[in-house]
């Protein structure tokens, strides 16, 4: 009997497991498009989607996240500014690691503000709603290409906005 249990109990677990995960990624994928380089739709604008790693399209994922690269110098009314994770430069590649909640982004859950200057200043900015699902993302690898932006800024590299 204490083996029936122990099995069922199991079986509830793991039910109940892929079903949030269905329901997660049926969330992700409300709103989008078919095919590669199709866009999101939410109900807020969503800024330009910039591919990471062609620096190209509009839709994008860093890691597992949504991101985008604009032009500005402060973080939105809702979002803030990224100081957990230690940001580095490879390139024109932007990069940190971070754990967060999360698993079926609808919009981009970084962007990158930048503003035209040589070396170009760049600020990260995190949106806590753009992400509901609540899987726990641990050690979140983010790579963000910023070719194109240097491109706008007329820049050669970038760096951390103070």
């Amino acid at each position: 009997m204490q083996r029936m249990t122990r099995v069922t109990t199991i079986w509830t677990v793991a039910t109940t497991l892929v079903i949030g995960a269905a329901a997660c990624n049926k969330a992700g994928k409300a709103g989008a498009g078919s095919g590669s380089g199709s866009t999101t739709t939410s109900p807020t604008p969503t800024p330009p989607v910039a591919d990471p790693v062609s620096g190209s399209g509009s839709a994008a994922t860093a890691g597992r996240a949504k991101a985008a690269v604009v032009e500005g110098a402060a973080c939105a009314a809702g979002m803030s500014e990224v100081t957990d994770a230690k940001i580095t430069f490879e390139g024109a590649t932007l990069k940190f690691e971070r754990s967060r909640g999360g698993g079926c982004a609808t919009r981009p859950v970084y962007t990158v503000l930048y503003t035209k200057a040589n070396p170009m200043p760049v600020r990260v900015c995190y949106d806590p709603g753009a992400d509901s699902c609540e899987m726990m993302i641990q050690s979140e690898q983010v790579a963000i290409d910023l070719t194109d932006a240097l491109k706008a800024a007329g820049a050669t590299s970038a760096v951390l906005a103070k």
